[in-house]
């Protein structure tokens, strides 16, 4: 079975519903409960981005491309709430922003201070960062180039990661398998020669080679995790072009999201 022949999972009217409620006022009141009465920020923002992938799954029903501005705004925020969640894992005591577009309203450390042992309850591990991943493809926030998202997942968090977060007071230690699978993904992300923007990629996702993707289905296999038959990861490697943000979030819905009780675009 085809990633785009895959059924909707069925789902209640009254769920539907519930998912579909004003997810504008919902985001508000939850930065409010962050910034004003102390609610873990981390753990806020879990929580937020797969709330916010419930809606966007429930406004597939009528929208199934995802061309709604109001469902594109839902999943970009989706995306960076959970973007968040692996940048302040990874680099709590550095300089981060997070912005929310459905409100266009923002975090950032100029404004708030982010405690680790207070912000959090756990620590992230490799699959936050395939979470994440798999987010920012299907949400197409991996695209702008300028905000350097694929370099920061490839170069930067994913070492972290394997050297269990050398910049965080909580110790982390990933699966094996969940290590290999972030590896395998991490070679559909145009690297960089540099440092300096110049040298940033503006097309951001690339095709491994050949060798370098049995490399990496040898590398899962012994992990313990088969190479992807679906996902983000199957979509990039069936094809010589980036994946389109439509044909990621189908897989996103039909493999990672926390969503796969609702239906997944597209069915």
């Amino acid at each position: 079975m085809g990633i785009n022949d895959m059924p909707r999972h069925p789902v209640s009217q009254q769920r539907l519903e519930q998912a579909l409620g004003d997810k504008a006022d919902r985001v508000q009141r939850r930065f409010e409960d962050v910034y004003y009465h102390e609610y873990p920020l981390r753990e806020m923002l879990s929580e937020l981005g797969y709330e916010l992938l419930d809606h966007v799954a429930a406004r597939s029903v009528h929208d199934p491309d995802l061309q709604d501005e109001r469902t594109r705004l839902a999943l970009t925020t989706a995306a960076e709430s959970l973007f968040g969640v692996l940048e302040l894992g990874c680099c709590p005591g550095g300089d981060w922003e997070i912005p929310f577009p459905l409100t266009h309203t923002r975090f950032s450390s100029e404004e708030k201070d982010f405690d680790e042992m207070r912000d959090a309850t756990d620590t992230v591990t490799a699959r936050t960062w395939v979470e994440a991943f798999d987010i920012c493809v299907a949400s197409g926030l991996v695209r702008d180039w300028e905000r350097v998202f694929g370099l920061l997942l490839r170069q930067e968090y994913a070492p972290m990661l394997h050297k269990n977060l050398p910049y965080a007071q909580r110790d982390s230690i990933s699966d094996p398998a969940d290590l290999a699978h972030m590896d395998a993904l991490c070679g559909y992300l145009t690297p960089s020669p540099g440092h300096l923007p110049r040298d940033w990629p503006q097309v951001t996702l690339c095709k491994p080679s050949i060798d370098e993707r049995l490399d990496a289905a040898l590398a899962l296999d012994a992990a313990g995790r088969r190479a992807p038959t679906s996902g983000c990861c199957a979509s990039c490697s069936g094809t010589t072009r980036p994946p389109s943000s439509t044909r990621c979030t189908n897989a996103w819905w039909s493999t990672a999201s926390a969503s796969a009780r609702i239906p997944r675009p597209g069915a």
